[in-house]
């Protein structure tokens, strides 16, 4: 029946389906969550043809994060999400790994992304996604860089190597919005 559901040809079924995926998955607990099928849903949601539902997936990262830990997290989760974003040619769904991220960045829970998490898990995705040849991945990784700039200290490394790219986007991107959101993000490194 699992299996039916996550194939629906109505978005809204699979989206109800997700948006219980954190909670049973923490009733489950992470070894038993880690074995099933609901962890293989929630990678597959991440590249969901409906918006919603892959919103509502990078939702669900963020609530297992706060969950299961970031150590935990970087095993079962992270490594997929990461390939999403270097395998996937659409655009669409190579934002949702940034979506991802903002909301853990802006989370207050126990497991808060620290510098260094977001150094040895993130920053090469975030970079890679300021460089991204569409626009629109690029603006919003611009939007996600400020978010973690602002939510998180990081060390003097990082913020220059985010820097270093954002101050070539501002002067010399090709689309107005990239400069404006690279803007903003130097913005909050200053």
């Amino acid at each position: 029946l699992l299996n039916e559901v996550t194939i629906d040809q109505k978005w809204r079924v699979r989206n109800s389906i997700v948006t219980n995926i954190a909670e049973i998955g923490i009733q489950m607990g992470k070894d038993k969550f880690c074995k099933s099928r609901l962890r293989d849903i929630l990678i597959q949601s991440l590249k969901d043809p409906a918006s919603t539902v892959r919103e509502t997936a990078a939702q669900q990262v963020n609530i297992l994060n706060n969950s299961f830990g970031f150590e935990w997290m970087k095993k079962y989760i992270f490594e997929e999400m990461k390939k999403i974003y270097s395998q996937s040619g659409n655009y669409l769904h190579r934002m949702v790994p940034l979506k991802a991220i903002q909301l853990m960045a802006q989370s207050t829970g126990k497991n808060k992304l620290t510098s260094k998490m977001i150094k040895t898990q993130f920053e090469d995705l975030l970079l890679a996604a300021l460089k991204d040849s569409i626009s629109n991945v690029r603006f919003t990784a611009c939007r996600v860089v400020r978010t973690v700039i602002i939510q998180i200290k990081l060390d003097s490394d990082i913020l220059s190597s985010f820097k270093e790219v954002l101050i070539k986007m501002h002067k010399s991107d090709s689309d107005e919005d990239v400069q404006f959101f690279a803007n903003q993000a130097l913005q909050a490194i200053n």
